[in-house]
């Protein structure tokens, strides 16, 4: 981020799976339809994990689960990142009802 928004964009644009602990870069990879792999350091990533489906990878637990889902990553050719989507686009409606409540 040091060297600005464009150059952080460009990056992500050319990366094919994102593996990291940021829930922010989390969120825009899942708003660009694009895989990642969130791994939790603490409470703050579980609910993005959780809600639309994903596999939870806790920081500490070691390496294999986070290993084993690179795999399956490219063994299902990004299967879970359309089924995260799917979630998201189902209670989007929701969503939109909640915030015009309040």
């Amino acid at each position: 981020m040091a060297d600005g928004l464009e150059q952080f964009k460009t990056l992500y644009d050319l990366t094919d799976l994102r593996v990291g602990y940021g829930v922010h870069a989390h969120n825009y990879w899942l708003s660009q339809h694009s895989a990642n792999i969130l791994i939790n350091e603490d409470t703050r990533g579980v609910g993005q994990v959780a809600a639309p489906g994903s596999k939870m990878h806790m920081a500490g637990e070691g390496a294999a689960s986070v290993l084993d889902a690179v795999a399956e990553h490219f063994d299902s050719q990004v299967s879970a990142v359309r089924g995260s989507i799917e979630r998201i686009k189902a209670t989007y409606p929701t969503t939109v009802e909640y915030l015009g409540s309040i």
